[in-house]
Formats: C-alpha cells, sequence, structure tokens
C-alpha cells in the first residue's frame, strides 16, 4: 500500500477502519459465545488471545472492557469477569 497511497491517507484510513471494524462493535466481538475474549480465556487460546488484546490496544479505551471491574454488580457486563463466576 505504501507504494501507491499517499503518507497522509493511510492514519486517516486506518482510523476509520478501526472505528468501523473495532470500536462500533468492540462488545460484539468481546462477548461472541464461541470466539469471546472469556471463551478464549475458558479455552486456554492464548495466540487469539494475543491477536485480540493488539487488535483492541489500538484503540483509546481498547482494553477497559477486557479487564474485570474491580466490584461486580449483580448483572455485570460482558467482561472476562464471567468466567470466575
Amino acid at each position: 500500500m505504501e507504494t501507491y497511497l499517499n503518507a497522509e491517507t493511510l492514519p486517516k484510513m486506518m482510523r476509520v477502519l478501526e472505528e468501523e471494524g473495532l470500536e462500533k462493535r468492540q462488545s460484539e466481538l468481546l462477548c461472541k459465545e464461541n470466539s469471546g475474549c472469556a471463551w478464549l480465556l475458558k479455552n486456554e487460546k492464548m495466540d487469539d488471545l494475543a491477536r485480540m488484546y493488539r487488535m483492541f490496544a489500538r484503540l483509546p479505551e481498547g482494553l477497559a472492557p477486557m479487564v474485570p471491574p474491580p466490584q461486580l454488580p449483580a448483572n455485570p457486563p460482558c467482561t472476562i469477569a464471567h468466567i470466575y463466576l
């Protein structure tokens, strides 16, 4: 892409892809029944977890939903805390 894409275009394009592909679908991706964060942890899919970490680390608050809250509410949102409940 670098050979035919203007240097100023790539960061803008990546930002749009991150917003549309990750930010808007973050909860859906993290909570998927057979491929979400909790499932990956339960099934020790470390390579997939590493990929998920790298993917969401690109977002400003991308890793926060992957961390369990300090005090779990009665019906916690979908987080890795689900594997401990």
